[in-house]
């Protein structure tokens, strides 16, 4: 899950790789000296970096970026979902196959149809 929240903030922002890792490591829920430690570096450069990530960004922490990623990530799943269409019209036409000609009548079909018993059922007659 935390790699598609990167991924979103990778795309939208343009991050460095350490941009991404910093990112990661925040969003994991790191301190600044986990993320030194994490990453070889000094506490003081991952703050700068944890600095420069959110004014990138434009958060002012990490409750803000995770929001901002979270957005991001649900835009990016959304984008990527596949269309799934209801049931739409049926066509139909005389001369159906490749050769057919670009306006086909349609013809609409309810849901209900079928569904409602005819006006002559014996059941739904009047007794005498």
């Amino acid at each position: 899950m935390l790699e598609l929240l990167v991924a979103g903030l990778r795309d939208a922002f343009t991050l460095s790789e350490r941009e991404q890792s910093v990112a990661h490591s925040l969003l994991f829920g790191r301190n600044s000296y986990a993320i030194a430690t994490r990453l070889g570096i000094d506490e003081r450069r991952v703050l700068q970096d944890i600095q420069d990530l959110l004014a990138k960004t434009s958060t002012d922490d990490r409750e803000a970026l995770m929001r901002v990623a979270l957005r991001l990530a649900g835009e990016r799943e959304r984008a990527d979902a596949p269309i799934h269409r209801a049931p739409g019209p049926v066509h139909s036409h005389a001369n159906a196959g490749p050769d057919a000609p670009a306006s086909c009548s349609t013809v609409s079909r309810s849901r209900y149809a079928g569904a409602w018993p005819a006006a002559n059922d014996r059941r739904l007659r009047a007794a005498d």
